[in-house]
């Protein structure tokens, strides 16, 4: 009911501020030229004067708060749209399905790196698919703030269940040129 009556007070209240504020706008400022000339605009206009500076001033009160309330309401349906874009980027994220679309990360078979699959290389593997999960997360717009360490461990497993071979190899090279490293250092 109360949005009816909103709704149905909306374009009066809408059309009343048009109204009072093109002709005072007009007017408005012939009476100010008049007293600032030295003309006492009560002899030219009468009370009519008086009257019109108060409707002025009531009318663009009224076209603010009318313009203000837009933009308010706009701004709240622009937010709205925004965190339904983004959480269903996230939730579609989340999914294998998204991943396998993701055409980058496979491998072709046989391409497999041979190598003893330790502790530390599984945990580099989780960590890669991470990082890329925050990424991707980030490129379709979603902030930090809008995601969690379960959001990003669950897409994590989702990436890991369709790339998870891709990411092993990539892991186990990381390993290797690690390794290296530390090997050259000592």
């Amino acid at each position: 009911m109360k949005k009816v009556l909103y709704t149905w007070l909306e374009g009066p209240v809408a059309a009343f501020a048009v109204l009072c504020v093109v002709f005072p706008l007009v007017v408005f400022p012939i009476v100010l030229l008049l007293e600032l000339l030295g003309v006492n605009p009560v002899q030219w206009f009468g009370e009519l004067a008086v009257a019109l500076r108060v409707v002025a001033f009531l009318a663009v009160g009224i076209f603010l708060w009318s313009f203000s309330r837009q933009i308010e309401r706009d701004r709240g349906k622009w937010l709205a749209e925004q965190a339904e874009r983004k959480a269903k980027a996230l939730q579609t994220i989340k999914q294998p399905s998204y991943w396998s679309s993701k055409t980058e990360l496979s491998k072709e078979p046989g391409q497999r790196l041979q190598s003893p699959v330790t502790p530390e290389i599984m945990t580099l593997r989780r960590y890669l698919a991470k990082q890329r999960v925050k990424n991707e997360m980030k490129s379709q717009g979603l902030h930090v703030s809008q995601f969690t360490a379960a959001d990003v461990s669950k897409a994590a497993d989702a990436l890991l269940s369709v790339h998870g071979e891709s990411l092993l190899d990539e892991a186990i090279r990381l390993s290797r040129t690690m390794n290296l490293g530390r090997r050259r250092r000592h």
